[in-house]
């Protein structure tokens, strides 16, 4: 039952919102400037938990296709009866483009009820116009692109993830409107180094755990490591821990590699939990592959997990994470190509100087958190 009918910030998101990290710290943010939030998302693994409230719908969609399941959510989200249409809603945060259009729609009927129109923001999380995912689908990238530029007419305000991201997306929609930056950081949290990977997969002591998380797709550096695996096992253990539409092909390749005694995958798990679990490997991995324009500008919030935990890191070398690691010193920057050989120096480079690099990321553990961004976020909302 919703307990409210008047709410200052309608949330939508193309996303279980439990699993998606980002949306819930700005659901959080919100909440601490004081304003009422109401939230329109999918249904998940995780639909019995109560991190949402009732102040929220979340819909399950049952269509396979990406594209129907986008069309399924957008004729849920529409026709949907919510209770904030008889008092109006200040603001519209769409969290993702494929939330935008519902936005865009609902704004439209709470102008039309009562005379109040909201301000849509929306996050541009990522260069929608040159995704990683379909950087082999050029006609579908196509229409992505103009549908995007086509919605963003109605957009009051623009966050994205990044300086790089805010300064290319200004020219490409030839836009004056607001631009704000709102990194990808982690909730404020005390960190308890544990064993947990260790004790699951039973992965001795002497072997140092890589860890990567996130979803498994298509141009995250999964692959080329593996690759670099068959020389690395003596030394390192590798956490996957996510889903995504390639894992049966990661899976794959290490049971045709004989890899399964030194990579391990752990399904994911609600974003409350996360740390808990990266605090317990000794080597965050951000490895983006060069494959689209969004990937090569990409600050991932696994990167700054990772040093919220005070793990040094392993990147490649593109714009923003260079600049990171760089400045921190905190890892190794692999170059983008990738090549096995590549990989395998740096690791060794990586193990000579991992006593300096974790110092330092325990250093830094404390500087990227997403609540220092608050005033940030108000001035969005004011």
């Amino acid at each position: 039952m919703i307990q409210n009918e008047h709410f200052d910030i309608i949330l939508i998101s193309f996303s279980d919102l439990r699993t998606d990290g980002r949306s819930r710290n700005f659901i959080d943010m919100f909440k601490s400037a004081g304003k009422s939030v109401f939230t329109i998302s999918l249904t998940g693994k995780y639909e019995k938990k109560s991190y949402l409230g009732s102040d929220s719908v979340r819909f399950k969609v049952i269509l396979k296709r990406y594209v129907l399941k986008w069309a399924e959510f957008l004729h849920k989200s529409f026709y949907h009866k919510y209770p904030f249409y008889r008092n109006g809603v200040k603001y519209i945060f769409a969290a993702d483009l494929y939330s935008l259009q519902a936005a865009i729609s609902i704004a439209k009927k709470v102008n039309k009820k009562n005379k109040n129109k909201p301000k849509i923001i929306y996050d541009s999380r990522e260069i929608f116009s040159a995704l990683g995912p379909l950087s082999a689908s050029m006609n579908k990238q196509k229409i992505i692109s103009r549908l995007e530029k086509r919605f963003v007419r109605k957009v009051d305000h623009f966050v994205v993830s990044g300086e790089l991201d805010a300064e290319y997306l200004k020219s490409y929609f030839k836009t004056d409107t607001p631009f704000s930056v709102i990194y990808n950081y982690p909730r404020k949290k005390d960190i308890v180094r544990t064993d947990y990977l260790r004790d699951i997969f039973n992965i001795p002591k002497d072997k140092k755990i890589i860890i990567y998380q996130g979803v498994l797709l298509n141009g995250r550096g999964i692959l080329p490591l593996l690759n670099a695996f068959r020389e690395l096992k003596e030394k390192y253990a590798f956490c996957i821990i996510g889903s995504g539409g390639f894992e049966k092909k990661y899976r794959k390749y290490v049971k045709d590699n004989s890899l399964e005694k030194v990579v391990f995958f752990h399904p994911e798990v609600e974003y409350s939990e996360l740390l808990n679990i990266t605090a317990s490997a000794d080597i965050g991995m951000s490895i983006i592959e060069p494959i689209s324009f969004s990937y090569e500008l990409a600050l991932p919030n696994k990167l700054f997990e990772y040093i919220s935990c005070g793990l040094p890191v392993l990147v490649s070398d593109l714009p923003a994470l260079h600049k990171v690691v760089a400045d921190y010193d905190n890892g190794v920057i692999i170059p983008k190509t990738l090549k096995k050989e590549e990989i395998i120096e740096k690791m060794e480079e990586l193990e000579r100087n991992y006593k300096k690099y974790h110092k330092n990321s325990g250093k830094i553990s404390n500087e990227f958190f997403f609540e220092k961004q608050l005033e940030e976020i108000e001035n969005i909302i004011s």
